[in-house]
């Protein structure tokens, strides 16, 4: 997903861009606060793009995880306005998932109420009133590179591979024995 932001403002979006053409937003504000049509067409083909890009980046060659008849588990590091989240909800939707759960560590009360209706669950962690932005609840909020996503997942794919390999194998080591 890829949030589309304000111009000025690039933290407050009015929707989002998800893979499969999803495309989501809160249109009917937008010339309220002076963007046009043009604008937001350009705003959307530009996050469009990046979003392409991070996913060639980050997944390569790899299908997306197949989610069909399963529970996708959409977990956020904070949800301020839920443009982006229900954009990832709409996908995992599209995908044919079972169920759509979603959990982030921070979150408005109304926003996770919202969408509670649009997934099967919603919870945050901290539900801060009033919420003034995500980041005043991190020491560093800072956007992680695509070189840190790309090793944090690379980390990830080998902890699975290896799991899967002592699996097949039977090394699992076996528990404590209680007696």
């Amino acid at each position: 997903m890829h949030k589309l932001g304000v111009p000025g403002n690039e933290q407050y979006d009015f929707g989002a861009v998800g893979e499969g053409g999803v495309r989501l937003g809160d249109l009917a504000t937008l010339p309220m606060i002076g963007m046009s049509d043009e604008l937001v067409e350009e705003i959307a083909a530009r996050e469009g793009e990046e979003l392409a890009r991070q996913v060639a980046a980050y997944r390569g060659s790899r299908p997306p995880a197949r989610i069909e008849d399963r529970a996708a588990v959409l977990v956020d590091d904070g949800i301020g306005t839920g443009g982006t989240i229900r954009a990832a909800i709409a996908v995992a939707r599209q995908r044919g998932a079972s169920r759509v759960l979603v959990a982030a560590d921070v979150a408005p009360a109304g926003v996770v109420r919202s969408l509670s209706h649009e997934a099967d669950a919603a919870v945050a962690a901290i539900i801060p009133e009033p919420m003034m932005a995500v980041g005043q609840w991190y020491d560093d909020f800072t956007q992680a590179t695509d070189a840190e996503a790309r090793a944090a997942l690379a980390r990830r794919r080998h902890r699975r591979l290896n799991s899967w390999r002592a699996g097949v194998r039977g090394r699992r080591t076996p528990g404590p024995h209680l007696g």
